[in-house]
């Protein structure tokens, strides 16, 4: 039974050993990944905080090259703007005569200033010169320039805005991205606090890391980090003196190109000059001619002209006297048929008048005969009759009588009016002639008039020819001198901008220079600091494994670049 018993308890004891074993097995792997998990979310929290570090680092550096230094910026729009306002007037002033040419010119600037960042020579000489072209087009030409300038402008501000909007949304996507890291690593942090870890589970782990160590033992890192810093900034600085001579060289040759280019122009306007005097001096012969045979060509129109009023005006006289001739043949022939007519009446009248007598004489006759046969029976009536008789003779008497006195009447009138018409005839000839002469003087009068006219209508011509020459003499040196105007005021533009390029420059140098300083001064800074943390401060101190980790970039830079004349050797050191 005692040994049943005690076998049994044996087994128990064996049993509660094996199980002890069992935990503390199970409670050290428990341990262990427990500590596994706290390094891994360690190292997961140091990740995400030099991930955000970056991200931050990036952010700044964005703003920093999206607005660096913003007065310089606006001080530099405010130049450009100066510029172009004053380039703008000046072409307005010298091809804007209309308000369509002002409004092309100053979108032809607008298009120039969203294209370019600067002006320069070539530019400008180039803007001025499609300008120029432009302005001679007609207005609809014109118009359909304005449009297509505007909708380029359009075009260009709309991708402006497009690219603004990009920025700005890349810069709140990257502000998010960072404050949701931020609020990540935060949220991770509360939820799971870092915890430490047993020195004795992390003593058993040995870093390995790569650094650089000089092979010479006699000399130390810090003299080789300050000799590579001593000879780039010597390097820099003769770079620098190199640079500043190139732009001398560049200024220089720039000054001489302009200096030729005024040689040439200056040869060029000599050359127009003499050719312009040519021109004028053969022009001025030509006009010369040209009123020479114009004066010619007046004087044997005149002749002609004088000629067809001396045609014209023996014309008109054998018209008038063949009128006169015509006119005296219809009198006569009228004077003619009057005469005949009354000759006519005449012989009708003395026809008449002889018939009577006949009568008469036949009736006497018949009558003696009568009053032979009846001279008892009709003594009364013979008394009758005599008395009849006697008064028709009284009546053919006062018939003859008044006949005769309207003969006489009607001769008078024929001899008034061939009185009446020989003294018209004259009247008339002598008016024509009267007329003639008045009309001679006249058309004298008017061809005098019209000399004088033609004569004072030369000198009028005349004069507006010299008034047009003198003009146009005035309106080339006007050209000129405004030409001459816009040449110094294009070299002064030249020289500002050349100033203005120089002062920019000058300014990125100082502030290169001022970073190379500031960076090297850190440098040097972060050097003496490390130095003055060392413990030993001997003459050849050697970095520990720390400074050499830190400092790892810089001395890799020596070793690759081999400025410093030293050999480095890479080897892996533990951090313990």
């Amino acid at each position: 039974m005692d040994y049943r018993y005690h076998t049994k308890t044996l087994m128990k004891n064996k049993i509660l050993y094996l199980q002890n074993v069992e935990n503390e097995k199970r409670h050290s792997f428990i341990n262990q990944n427990k500590i596994l998990e706290n390094l891994s979310n360690n190292i997961l929290n140091l990740l995400c905080f030099y991930i955000q570090y970056l991200y931050m680092q990036q952010f700044l550096l964005q703003i920093i090259f999206m607005y660096p230094r913003q007065y310089k910026k606006s001080d530099k729009q405010q130049q450009f703007s100066n510029i172009s306002d004053f380039i703008l007037n000046k072409l307005i002033n010298e091809f804007g005569q209309k308000p369509i040419d002002k409004e092309l010119i100053t979108w032809y600037v607008h298009d120039y200033n969203s294209k370019y960042t600067s002006f320069n020579e070539s530019g400008v000489r180039a803007l001025k010169a499609e300008i120029k072209e432009a302005v001679k087009k007609q207005y609809i030409e014109k118009e359909a320039i304005i449009k297509t300038l505007k909708q380029q402008q359009n075009t260009l501000q709309l991708q402006n805005i497009e690219e603004k909007q990009k920025n700005e949304n890349n810069s709140k996507q990257i502000t998010k991205v960072i404050t949701q890291g931020q609020d990540q690593l935060n949220s991770q942090i509360k939820n799971n606090p870092p915890e430490i870890p047993r020195l004795d589970s992390l003593t058993s782990e040995n870093k390995q890391k790569s650094v650089y160590q000089l092979d010479d033992d006699e000399q130390d890192e810090w003299a080789a980090i300050i000799k590579y810093d001593t000879t780039l900034y010597q390097k820099e600085q003769e770079e620098k003196k190199k640079r500043e001579l190139q732009l001398k060289q560049k200024l220089k040759d720039d000054l001489d190109k302009q200096l030729k280019e005024k040689a040439e122009m200056k040869k060029e306007e000599a050359m127009k000059e003499a050719k312009f005097i040519q021109l004028n001096q053969q022009r001025k012969q030509e006009f010369e001619q040209f009123e020479k045979q114009k004066k010619e060509q007046i004087k044997l129109k005149q002749l002609e002209e004088k000629k067809l009023r001396d045609e014209q005006v023996l014309q008109e006289k054998l018209k008038k006297r063949e009128s006169q001739k015509q006119s005296k043949l219809q009198d006569d022939e009228m004077l003619q048929q009057l005469k005949n007519e009354i000759s006519r009446e005449s012989q009708e009248l003395n026809k008449r008048r002889q018939e009577q007598k006949d009568k008469f004489q036949q009736i006497l006759k018949e009558n003696e005969q009568l009053r032979y046969k009846a001279q008892e029976e009709l003594k009364l009536q013979k008394e009758i009759d005599t008395k009849l008789q006697q008064q028709q003779l009284q009546k053919m008497i006062q018939d003859d009588e008044r006949r005769e006195e309207q003969k006489r009447e009607r001769d008078q009138k024929i001899k008034q009016f061939m009185s009446n018409y020989s003294h018209q005839v004259l009247t008339k000839q002598k008016e024509n002639e009267e007329n003639e002469g008045k009309y001679m003087l006249e058309q004298l009068k008017k061809q005098e008039e019209y000399d004088k006219q033609q004569q004072q209508y030369r000198k009028l011509k005349e004069k507006e020819k010299m008034e047009l020459v003198k003009q146009q003499l005035q309106l080339q040196i006007q050209q000129k001198q405004q030409k001459k105007l816009s040449e110094e005021e294009e070299q002064k533009l030249l020289l500002l901008q050349q100033k203005l390029e120089l002062m920019n420059y000058t300014e990125k140098e100082k502030e290169k220079q001022l970073y190379i300083k500031n960076n090297y001064k850190q440098n040097q800074e972060d050097i003496k600091k490390q130095i003055v943390e060392s413990r030993n401060k001997s003459a050849h101190e050697k970095m520990t494994n720390m400074e050499l980790l830190q400092n790892k970039s810089i001395l890799k830079n020596i070793a690759e670049e081999q400025v410093v004349k030293t050999k480095f050797r890479k080897v892996n050191v533990s951090m313990k």
